[in-house]
């Protein structure tokens, strides 16, 4: 969450330091070069995280998340259905897809066939289950946050 008295006092004290008065939009452009676009070039939120760390440490708080960094590397700029459900199940609370750390055509390849079978092993057990479940004629009721299972026997079993 961005605190909008510390953004504007960071906006603030971007243009304080700029040469000739400038506005913060400029005075940033100005400073990105050529060799800083072949990489990440700028990034706000870390521009924003260490002006905090240094003028305002008490306002935020550290907790440890898994991160990568290099999902462009793994699945290309475009991830789809499975690969995000590979890096759920990888626990990944936060992944970047940015254009430096891409990769592109074959060797997207091993990733993205693991990614499917990790998403077409889940499809078939939770349908195996599902068929398991109507065979057996059992039916789930959730009542009061409890489940609740019934078995439906036939006329003929209960004779």
């Amino acid at each position: 969450m961005v605190n909008t008295g510390y953004m504007r006092e960071l906006l603030q004290t971007i243009e304080s330091r700029a040469p000739r008065a400038k506005n913060w939009v400029y005075a940033i452009l100005d400073q990105i070069t050529a060799e800083h676009l072949k990489s990440s070039g700028f990034s706000e939120f870390e521009t924003y995280g260490n002006f905090l760390q240094v003028h305002h440490p008490e306002s935020y708080g550290c907790r440890p998340l898994n991160s990568l960094r290099s999902g462009a590397t793994l699945f290309g700029m475009s991830p789809n259905k499975w690969d995000i459900y590979y890096l759920l199940k990888q626990r990944y609370c936060f992944v970047s897809f940015e254009r430096w750390n891409r990769k592109k055509g074959w060797r997207l390849w091993p990733c993205k066939l693991k990614a499917a079978a990790l998403y077409g092993f889940a499809c078939l057990a939770a349908s195996a289950a599902r068929r398991r479940d109507e065979k057996l004629g059992i039916a789930a009721i959730l009542s009061g946050g409890i489940r609740v299972k019934t078995q439906v026997t036939t006329l003929t079993e209960q004779l």
